[in-house]
Protein backbone atom coordinates (compact mmCIF):
# COMPACT_ATOMS: atom_id res chain seq x y z
CA UNK A 1 0.00 0.00 0.00
CA UNK A 2 2.86 2.07 -0.30
CA UNK A 3 2.18 3.78 -3.96
CA UNK A 4 3.90 1.26 -6.04
CA UNK A 5 4.07 1.79 -10.35
CA UNK A 6 2.06 -1.13 -10.60
CA UNK A 7 -0.95 -0.28 -8.34
CA UNK A 8 -3.94 -0.60 -10.34
CA UNK A 9 -4.62 3.39 -9.48
CA UNK A 10 -1.70 4.08 -11.84
CA UNK A 11 -3.11 2.75 -14.89
CA UNK A 12 -5.39 6.22 -15.34
CA UNK A 13 -8.48 5.30 -17.29
CA UNK A 14 -10.09 7.50 -19.78
CA UNK A 15 -13.56 7.27 -18.87
CA UNK A 16 -15.64 8.71 -16.20
CA UNK A 17 -16.00 5.44 -14.96
CA UNK A 18 -12.77 4.34 -14.96
CA UNK A 19 -11.76 7.89 -13.28
CA UNK A 20 -14.63 6.87 -10.79
CA UNK A 21 -12.65 4.03 -9.91
CA UNK A 22 -9.35 5.15 -9.64
CA UNK A 23 -10.88 7.83 -7.12
CA UNK A 24 -12.24 5.25 -4.94
CA UNK A 25 -9.30 3.26 -4.42
CA UNK A 26 -6.91 6.26 -4.33
CA UNK A 27 -9.26 7.81 -1.45
CA UNK A 28 -9.72 4.49 0.68
CA UNK A 29 -5.66 4.55 0.50
CA UNK A 30 -5.74 8.01 1.63
CA UNK A 31 -7.60 8.11 4.46
CA UNK A 32 -7.10 4.71 5.38
CA UNK A 33 -10.57 3.21 5.23
CA UNK A 34 -12.39 1.38 3.19
CA UNK A 35 -14.67 3.37 1.05
CA UNK A 36 -16.28 0.92 -0.97
CA UNK A 37 -20.09 1.18 0.67
CA UNK A 38 -19.53 5.23 0.64
CA UNK A 39 -19.25 5.29 -3.25
CA UNK A 40 -21.72 2.37 -4.07
CA UNK A 41 -24.07 4.88 -1.77
CA UNK A 42 -23.15 8.05 -3.93
CA UNK A 43 -24.17 5.74 -6.85
CA UNK A 44 -20.89 5.19 -8.45
CA UNK A 45 -20.00 2.51 -11.00
CA UNK A 46 -17.67 0.25 -9.23
CA UNK A 47 -16.40 -2.40 -10.45
CA UNK A 48 -15.59 -5.73 -9.19
CA UNK A 49 -12.11 -5.02 -9.65
CA UNK A 50 -12.19 -2.18 -7.78
CA UNK A 51 -14.02 -3.81 -4.88
CA UNK A 52 -10.98 -6.67 -4.82
CA UNK A 53 -8.44 -4.15 -4.74
CA UNK A 54 -10.04 -1.94 -1.79
CA UNK A 55 -10.85 -5.34 0.19
CA UNK A 56 -6.82 -6.30 -0.78
CA UNK A 57 -5.85 -3.06 1.18
CA UNK A 58 -7.91 -4.85 4.00
CA UNK A 59 -8.42 -1.64 5.26
CA UNK A 60 -11.19 -0.58 8.03
CA UNK A 61 -14.71 0.03 6.37
CA UNK A 62 -16.42 3.44 7.00
CA UNK A 63 -19.81 3.85 8.77
CA UNK A 64 -22.01 6.77 9.33
CA UNK A 65 -21.23 7.83 5.66
CA UNK A 66 -25.06 7.68 5.14
CA UNK A 67 -26.35 10.14 8.07
CA UNK A 68 -27.74 13.96 6.94
CA UNK A 69 -24.36 16.59 8.01
CA UNK A 70 -26.56 17.93 10.83
CA UNK A 71 -26.63 14.20 12.58
CA UNK A 72 -22.63 14.10 12.32
CA UNK A 73 -22.24 16.83 13.73
CA UNK A 74 -24.68 16.95 16.76
CA UNK A 75 -23.20 17.98 19.86
CA UNK A 76 -20.22 18.59 18.83
CA UNK A 77 -18.60 22.24 19.53
CA UNK A 78 -19.51 25.03 16.44
CA UNK A 79 -15.37 25.88 16.42
CA UNK A 80 -14.96 22.15 15.42
CA UNK A 81 -16.53 23.62 11.92
CA UNK A 82 -15.14 26.88 11.13
CA UNK A 83 -15.70 27.96 7.20
CA UNK A 84 -13.84 30.98 6.74
CA UNK A 85 -11.03 30.99 4.58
Amino acid sequence: MSGEISDPEFHIGATASEQMNIMAMISSKIVQKDLTDFYKFWKFPLTQKTISTISDYELEKITGFALLPSELIKNQPESNYDMHF
